[in-house]
């Protein structure tokens, strides 16, 4: 299996909480669950897939490329 990986399209303009990247929240969903994950809680909250290109299916391996001190 191929770790899975988030590649940051580009550096956001705020801070960006990925508490919720973590294999325990991971386990068991499939990608295209993982790339709808909401990274924020509001009406509008940006998905994994609005700011990562994601690919990889091991959740216990993740791996995050591009990353900027803007992603806590």
């Amino acid at each position: 299996m191929t770790a899975l990986t988030f590649m940051l399209k580009a550096t956001p303009s705020f801070k960006l909480n990925c508490g919720k990247l973590t294999p325990n929240v991971l386990a068991g969903l499939t990608l295209a669950q993982i790339r709808n994950l909401p990274l924020e809680q509001s009406k509008n909250a940006r998905k994994v897939a609005d700011l990562f290109e994601v690919s990889g299916e091991d959740t216990e391996n993740i791996h995050f490329k591009n990353s900027t001190s803007q992603l806590d």
